[in-house]
C-alpha cells in the first residue's frame, strides 16, 4: 500500500526526458518517458505511463488532442478504456477534469505569482532555483467540489521536485489514474 506524500521528479530536455512519481517509502508509483512523436500533432502517439522503470507494466496513457485551437488531454486505461479528459479552464488558471462520459467531475487550480515568476525568470534565468524558491507553484486538485490533492514545488539543489499530499478523502478510487494524469499536465511537453 502506498503512502502520502508522493514525490514527482522530472528530467526535461536532454536525450530522454522522463517523469517519475515515488511514495513516502521511495517506492516507484509511476514512470513516464517521452515518445518520439510530436505531442500536439494530430494522430501523434500517446504518452504511456508505467508502474515500473523498465516500462513493462502499463498503467494508463495520455493522448494530446489539438482541436479548435485548444490542447486537450485524453486519459485512457492500459486496455484502451476511456477514463476521462482534461481541458484548459476559461475562468481560472488551471484545467477542468471530465469523466469518461464527459461530465465535469473536478478541476486543477494553479496558485502562484505568474507575473513575478515570469519577471524573475527573465531577469535571472528560467532554470535558476531562485525562481522556484521564492515563487513556488501550487496545484490543487478538486474532485466533485472537494479539494483532494495538493502539489507544491520544492527546490532540491538544482532540481525542482514536486511534493504531492492528500488533503481530502478520495471518494472514488477508480478515478486515481484520471487524477494522477491531471497532475502530469504541468510536465507537457517533457
Amino acid at each position: 500500500m502506498s503512502t502520502y506524500p508522493y514525490q514527482i521528479a522530472s528530467v526535461r530536455g536532454g536525450w530522454q526526458p522522463w517523469v517519475k512519481m515515488t511514495d513516502a517509502k521511495k517506492q516507484l508509483m509511476l514512470f513516464m518517458k517521452e515518445t518520439k512523436a510530436d505531442p500536439v500533432r494530430k494522430g501523434a502517439a500517446p504518452y504511456r505511463v508505467f508502474s515500473d522503470k523498465e516500462q513493462k507494466q502499463p498503467l494508463f496513457q495520455i493522448q494530446c488532442i489539438f482541436q479548435d485551437n485548444v490542447v486537450e488531454y485524453e486519459t485512457r486505461a492500459a486496455d484502451g478504456t476511456r477514463l476521462g479528459r482534461l481541458c484548459p479552464d476559461d475562468k481560472i488558471p488551471g484545467w477542468r477534469i471530465f469523466d469518461e462520459y464527459d461530465r465535469p467531475v473536478g478541476q486543477v487550480k494553479i496558485k502562484n505569482a505568474w507575473r513575478l515568476n515570469l519577471a524573475l525568470a527573465i531577469l535571472i534565468g528560467w532554470r535558476n532555483p531562485l525562481v522556484y524558491w521564492f515563487f513556488p507553484i501550487q496545484y490543487t486538485v478538486e474532485f466533485r467540489g472537494q479539494p483532494v490533492l495538493l502539489m507544491k514545488e520544492h527546490v532540491h539543489f538544482f532540481d525542482v521536485i514536486y511534493k504531492l499530499t492528500q488533503v481530502g478523502e478520495l471518494q472514488d478510487p477508480a478515478n486515481d489514474h484520471l487524477l494522477m494524469s491531471s497532475l502530469l499536465v504541468p510536465f507537457w511537453p517533457l
